[in-house]
């Protein structure tokens, strides 16, 4: 039973998230998604109207959020990949000068390891961190964004 709830709970909060992402939250916010690329050091910023990148981002959250994910250790061989940072802006200030802790509200941190990637994230509104190997498909939309990104 207690099982149950908690899933029912993390769905509400899934979902509340995903419409967040969406953009159905405040209409004066606007979200920044930085990619930092540990292999060249770095960073790219996109929109919410990036599909690629938005895409990418939703299918991380549903895959979290939604309990699709099993829990796997990160390899201790595995080398920092990309570091993905989702942002809650407005319209009265720089990108810039928004994009600090307080305005983060997704964490995501990817890995590779034989030619695995795999993932560690956490949302603002959760105090759980989550991480696993990334599926196939998920890792395909994460190089089709390294690909349109070069």
């Amino acid at each position: 039973m207690k099982k149950s709830v908690t899933k029912k709970i993390m769905a509400c909060f899934a979902m509340f998230f995903c419409l967040l992402i969406s953009g159905c939250g405040d209409s004066r916010k606007d979200q920044i998604i930085a990619v930092y690329d540990y292999s060249s050091s770095t960073e790219k910023e996109y929109g919410a109207e990036d599909k690629t990148a938005d895409d990418l981002v939703n299918q991380l959250c549903d895959y979290f959020l939604d309990g699709e994910s099993e829990t796997e250790e990160i390899p201790g061989e595995a080398s920092g990949y990309k570091r993905i940072d989702v942002f809650q802006t407005d319209g009265g200030t720089s990108a810039g000068q928004q994009k600090t802790d307080g305005n983060r509200i997704i964490h995501i941190e990817l890995y590779r390891y034989n030619d695995e990637i795999y993932c560690k994230a956490s949302f603002d509104f959760s105090d759980q961190e989550y991480t696993a190997k990334l599926p196939a498909e998920i890792s395909a939309q994460v190089e089709k964004l390294e690909a349109e990104g070069q």
